[in-house]
């Protein structure tokens, strides 16, 4: 990490913020599905597809991914909310 791909930003209450231009940080959401980047497949599958991991499976892995990394195809807004409103009904299972 050299100095040349750090960029500091000085805060008015007191703090500086260092970023690297070097290192690819992942966002907190998916860009497509807005659900919080969680866990270390979800990491994985931004770095490649700039998706979360579960809409990595729904729309990218398979027939998709040739236009998805090519032409930056996405599905339409209208799939995506389909597609939240059906997740946002799974009830995750805890673990104890």
């Amino acid at each position: 990490m050299s100095d040349a791909s750090r960029e500091a930003t000085y805060h008015e209450d007191g703090f500086i913020v260092i970023k690297d231009s070097m290192i690819d940080v992942p966002p907190i959401s998916c860009d497509v599905c807005n659900f919080f980047i969680k866990s270390s497949a979800d990491v994985q599958a931004w770095k490649e597809y700039k998706c979360c991991k579960e809409c990595a499976i729904t729309w990218v892995e398979g027939p998709n991914k040739k236009k998805w990394i090519d032409t930056a195809w996405r599905p339409s807004k209208k799939a995506i909310k389909q597609e939240v409103e059906k997740r946002s009904k799974i009830v995750p299972r805890l673990k104890l």
